[in-house]
């Protein structure tokens, strides 16, 4: 006789990160949080901190080298304490033995947050999981804004090809957007660890200075429309 199996997951009230980043968007940061320093300070604070945990627990999954390959502020969750964990393992490869896992199953890709390589030749490691946390980091600074807007799938990979890297966000000091362009380094043996991102964000949280600044926040890019393609996991 067969018994069913129960998997028992730690519930995280508060609900996926990108829905919990729109919510700040809805409450008017640019009149809101820009007339309470006190507030806007606060935020600017807990976004990184929210950075900080997903690079302390992608660090985590990389020592026990698993490939995550869908990182995302969607697949995040974020509990009552306000403590971000990764979640949704569906695409995760375990690569013990190799490092590098190559895609052979055909389906919906997370295409604006993969790598270069990844798009290219279907190759996922580490360091293409560093490129998601580098998009990640930009939809946390952007309260939830869509990677490439504006860009259908296709410009996009060729626009990456050539170089092209998504702008600073006007609201992000150039110090976080740094951290953002090391993840996306083309060759990804140049791109940090998770350990050191985790200790830059760290860091950051150490002192007094705001990285993300609020009511400096560009909302015309949340009324940009784009055009989906069907191929692609959102």
């Amino acid at each position: 006789m067969a018994y069913p199996v129960y998997l028992i997951v730690e519930y995280l009230a508060m609900g996926d990160l990108k829905k919990h980043l729109m919510e700040y968007r809805d409450k008017d940061p640019g009149t809101v949080y820009s007339n309470l320093p006190g507030l806007s300070k606060l935020l600017s604070r807990t976004l990184v901190k929210f950075a900080r945990d997903v690079a302390n627990g992608m660090a985590f999954i990389s020592s026990q080298k698993c490939v995550h390959r869908d990182l995302a502020a969607r697949n995040v969750l974020v509990g009552d304490d306000m403590v971000c964990k990764v979640s949704d393992f569906g695409l995760a490869r375990d690569v013990m033995n190799t490092r590098i896992y190559q895609r052979e199953s055909q389906g919906a890709l997370p295409m604006r947050w993969m790598a270069l390589e990844s798009l290219l030749d279907d190759v996922y490691t580490t360091e293409s999981d560093v490129w998601s946390f580098g998009i990640l980091l930009w939809e946390i600074v952007t309260l939830g804004a869509r990677p490439y807007p504006m860009m259908k799938t296709k410009a996009m990979v060729n626009q990456l090809q050539q170089g092209y890297r998504m702008p600073k966000p006007k609201n992000c000091k150039k110090q976080l957007y740094d951290m953002m362009c090391s993840c996306w380094q083309k060759t990804p043996q140049e791109r940090p660890a998770f350990q050191s991102l985790y200790q830059q964000l760290d860091d950051m949280l150490s002192g007094n200075e705001d990285f993300i600044t609020i009511h400096k926040l560009d909302e015309s890019i949340y009324e940009m429309i784009v055009i989906e393609d069907t191929n692609e996991k959102l």
